[in-house]
């Protein structure tokens, strides 16, 4: 029994010291992560890319009401308006990949290690919004 007693001691020390230093690198690293925050609705309309898509979107929905106008039945309404809603889901989708694209590469020009919307937080000072909008030409 008085070996054990002789393990404990310095065993609980150097536990105790690696539970301080883990504490200690992880409030260092805390300090330097860089949140940045990004407005996906400015990106959609003030970006290069996010207004072709607008005007694609746009142009289909009119092409689509002329046809939606002369259909005859319910079913073919129906067809036109998943048509539509089809269009427009492949265009957000394909918007949202490469605005993504462009957030990421932004974030490691910046060193931003979290990007997040306006929305999540009351304050973030790297707003990279402007950047990633120059990104999507």
């Amino acid at each position: 029994m008085p070996e054990k007693k002789g393990f404990l001691l310095p065993a609980s020390i150097i536990l105790g010291s690696l539970i301080i230093l883990a504490g200690l690198i992880w409030a260092v690293n805390a300090s330097m992560m860089k949140i940045g925050v990004v407005d996906f609705g400015k990106l959609s309309k003030e970006s290069a890319l996010g207004q072709k898509f607008n005007k694609e979107i746009v142009a289909k929905q009119k092409e689509l009401q002329t046809k939606f106008k002369a259909a005859k039945t319910d079913a073919e309404k129906s067809q036109i308006s998943s048509e539509f809603e089809s269009f427009k889901a492949s265009k957000e989708s394909e918007f949202v990949s490469k605005a993504t694209q462009a957030v990421k590469t932004v974030a490691k020009r910046n060193r931003v290690k979290v990007v997040s919307s306006p929305q999540v937080f009351i304050y973030s000072d790297t707003d990279i919004t402007a950047e990633v909008i120059k990104e999507l030409k």
